[in-house]
């Protein structure tokens, strides 16, 4: 009896453990996860999310700091680490691949801590970059559209030196030409005579500086001014025609930048030499019923435009006429080494003229008209050149001499010796 008492108590007892660590029944509706005899297995999870758990899991705790200063001294503000260990992993892994792809050992923990540090640092420091840059990018195009808008030569040409616009030969249309050429309040006129006799004589934004029929030498400390200056804008020099005013005026050097230098109805003399020559500043130059000889005379800064700050130029019913220079057929390019040339020219010839493609700036002919270039000019539009209209009267070869006959001035003037 007694043997049979135990047993029954020991059956009780093992049911009553039985029933509290039994696995709480399932609500209704609810079917078993794993209805089989065997062992539930571990989920399987893809990559990308067992990348995505293990991000989660090792992101950086929220923290509430105190705050000890300022109005809010006294409160909390819920602070967000800004390395967490995700991020250090990723830091670590590409620290050690580029250290590796340099030397055959791995890095230690120093140089892995010194890593570490300026990682730390270049990321704390790059939305202040960033915040820089972009204000930098948006200041840059508002500034290059103002000049657009305005017809701010030195502007467009600043944007291209500066590489904020790129302009296309067909941008340079007549419509911005006419903004970028509009003169501003005229502050009179002067006689060639005085403003030759009088040194004292101060130019000032608007000047006119009208030459009658005949030979002028202008020497170009007239208009150099005074060191690192700008000549006034808005100076014109006006001659009675191209057939009846000579203006010797080579390799002008004025000390600053030019705005708006204006010639019009005269010929120029470059005097064998180049007509600008400007080592420091920039050209906005506008040309209209004007010739131009004797630039060129073999020697390389014989050239007609070059400006350290870039030229921008207007011509209009021009002629830029080779065989009148000490070595005709030899130079008398439109670029030389010093800054980019910018310009569009209109009803143009060009006469024995070596012609280079330019490398920097953009021009635009619009019907023009070309004899005895230079074998580098292709008469091809490209990304830098258009031709419009354009026309080829004589084939030569420019550049050796052949094709380009030799002139004497006092064919033109005869006056000049």
């Amino acid at each position: 009896m007694f043997r049979y008492f135990i047993l029954v108590l020991i059956g009780v007892v093992l049911g009553w453990f039985l029933h509290t660590n039994a696995t709480p029944p399932m609500e209704s509706g609810m079917a078993p996860s794993n209805p089989g005899l065997t062992p539930e297995a571990p989920e399987q999870k893809a990559p990308e999310e067992l990348q995505r758990a293990d991000f989660a899991k090792d992101e950086a705790v929220p923290v509430l700091k105190e705050l000890d200063e300022g109005p809010s001294a006294g409160g909390r503000v819920l602070e967000v680490p800004v390395f967490s260990s995700a991020l250090l992993r990723v830091f670590r892994s590409g620290f050690q691949t580029g250290w590796e792809r340099e030397r055959e050992d791995s890095p230690g923990a120093q140089q892995m801590a010194h890593g570490e540090a300026a990682f730390k640092e270049a990321v704390l420091a790059l939305p202040d970059a960033l915040g820089t840059t972009h204000a930098q990018e948006l200041t840059a195009l508002e500034q290059r559209q103002k000049a657009l808008t305005d017809g701010d030569g030195l502007g467009i040409l600043a944007a291209q030196v500066e590489g904020t616009w790129a302009p296309a030969p067909s941008d340079l249309t007549a419509e911005l030409m006419d903004r970028v050429f509009e003169r501003g309040a005229s502050s009179g006129s002067v006689e060639g005579a005085a403003f030759f006799s009088d040194r004292n004589l101060e130019l000032t934004a608007g000047t006119t500086i009208r030459f009658g029929a005949g030979i002028f030498t202008l020497d170009e400390r007239h208009l150099r001014g005074e060191d690192d200056k700008d000549l006034p804008t808005d100076v014109t020099l006006i001659g009675a025609g191209m057939d009846a005013t000579l203006l010797r005026i080579g390799d002008i050097s004025i000390r600053g930048n030019a705005e708006r230098l204006t010639f019009r109805n005269l010929t120029l003399d470059c005097e064998n030499d180049g007509l600008f020559d400007m080592r420091r500043g920039a050209l906005v130059c506008d040309m209209e019923n004007v010739r131009i000889v004797r630039f060129d005379a073999g020697h390389g800064g014989c050239t007609v435009f070059s400006a350290r700050g870039g030229t921008l130029v207007r011509a209009r019913n021009c002629q830029f006429t080779g065989g009148y220079g000490r070595n005709p057929g030899a130079w008398g390019a439109f670029l030389w080494n010093h800054g980019q040339l910018t310009g569009r020219f209109e009803n143009c010839q060009f006469e024995g003229v070596w012609i280079e493609q330019v490398s920097k700036g953009v021009l635009f002919y619009e019907n023009c008209r070309f004899n005895g270039y230079g074998p580098k000019l292709t008469m091809e539009s490209s990304a830098r050149v258009l031709y419009n209209g354009c026309s080829v009267t004589d084939k030569s070869t420019v550049g050796d001499g052949t094709g380009v006959t030799r002139k004497n001035l006092s064919d033109l003037f005869w006056q000049a010796k």
